[in-house]
């Protein structure tokens, strides 16, 4: 049985990889225009506490917001696809 990415269980993954793709587009059309997209939705303040510690572990603050959105989706999206790839060829039926 083959994986095929356009079927109905791969949808989530393929639209975060979708958005991937999109942002990576529209970072590029703007970086050609002069502008960022990144810096556009970066914050300096982070808050106290146990969220604070949350967001500087995952490095926002440090790296811009946008990548580390990417990166999830992309790790999101990609590990999905062969999660269920496996699951498919381990069970022998879609998930």
């Amino acid at each position: 049985m083959t994986l095929t990415l356009l079927t109905a269980y791969n949808a989530p993954y393929l639209a975060a990889l979708t958005f991937v793709l999109l942002t990576g587009i529209a970072e590029l059309i703007a970086l050609l225009c002069g502008h960022s997209l990144s810096s556009a939705m970066d914050t300096p303040d982070l808050p106290e506490g146990l969220t604070g510690e949350a967001l500087d572990w995952l490095n926002i603050g440090r790296i811009p917001l946008l990548i580390v959105l990417c990166m999830l989706a992309g790790f999101f999206g990609i590990s999905g696809i062969l999660l269920q790839g496996l699951i498919i060829h381990l069970l022998q039926a879609p998930a």
